[in-house]
């Protein structure tokens, strides 16, 4: 019945899907009414306070060869070793419930952050996930899922996550929270604008109409095929606009991450959280990066 379900959806939004109108979007308008937050039942974990600031880590590839580890692909041994300094210095892991009640709060504890994965690789699942299952630690994907296997646009530079695999680790662990990076706008055309961009020669009305349809899409069927409530939603390159961040607003994303790099504090608005990059390097590297968020031995 999901299979049945999911393709009756996929079909409907991704044929039959009817835009807003460019007069519901006037330009540098944020203020755009948010879920109320009756969609989270509350912190889960040790409510541990004593930082006005936390960290958001953003890994993509993890890789087991050592001769593939470059940039932001991390190998396995890296990324446990990172793991394991987190848990032998008693940071918490930081989900989106445990977030936004810290941040409601106006307090971080004293050593936390956030793991976010983006793109929707397969290693995650392979690779990461054993590594943050021993130690408990939560974490928060954010898949392209117009690259998810069996759907139509799969140019592929990597394999990358099905929704099976999705779903068993959400529910074997309920470590994880899952996030949207779009359906099909992690690209550049031709002419080098990000798809995510108003295009040269795109009516402002086709644009809105282009933005609503992918991050609708994506929104559906991840909820569809993961049973989550998806609210938090990661720019493809970290790049985006006033009238993308009211589009996704509207559609129900509470959570907006970028790759500005720099600590969260509770000033921070929700549609703009920063976010560190790890590369691939020295655990030295890695301390340097939570620093910016406090108290490290």
């Amino acid at each position: 019945m999901r299979t049945l379900a999911f393709f009756l959806v996929v079909g409907l939004l991704l044929v039959g899907f009817t835009g807003c109108s460019s007069t519901q979007h006037q330009k540098g308008a944020y203020a755009v009414e948010s879920p109320g937050d009756q969609e989270f039942q509350g912190p889960r974990g040790n409510l541990r306070k004593g930082n006005t600031r936390t960290i958001v880590l953003v890994y993509h590839n993890i890789v087991a060869d050592a001769s593939k580890a470059a940039g932001s692909s991390l190998t396995v041994k890296e990324f446990a070793e990172q793991m394991a300094y987190l848990y032998a210095n008693n940071y918490q892991t930081l989900g989106l419930e445990e977030l936004l009640t810290y941040y409601n709060g106006q307090s971080f504890p004293e050593k936390s952050v956030m793991l976010t994965f983006d793109d929707g690789y397969q290693s995650f699942y392979t690779l990461a996930y054993p590594v943050l299952k021993k130690y408990g630690f939560r974490a928060t994907i954010f898949p392209i899922v117009g690259m998810t296997p069996g759907l139509e646009r799969q140019i592929i530079w990597n394999e990358h996550l099905t929704f099976h695999e999705l779903r068993t680790m959400i529910k074997e662990s309920g470590l994880i929270d899952i996030g949207s990076h779009t359906y099909d706008l992690h690209y550049y055309r031709e002419d080098g604008h990000p798809a995510i961009q108003r295009q040269n020669g795109e009516s402002e009305e086709d644009y809105i109409y282009r933005i609503t349809k992918d991050l609708r899409v994506s929104k559906d069927i991840l909820e569809l095929q993961t049973d989550q409530r998806v609210t938090a939603l990661a720019w493809p390159y970290g790049l985006t606009n006033q009238t993308a961040v009211q589009i996704a607003k509207e559609l129900g994303y509470r959570f907006l991450f970028t790759l500005q790099q720099q600590p969260l504090i509770p000033d921070t608005p929700l549609d703009r959280i920063p976010r560190y990059g790890v590369s691939s390097g020295s655990i030295k590297s890695f301390k340097e990066i939570l620093s910016k968020g406090g108290a490290v031995n």
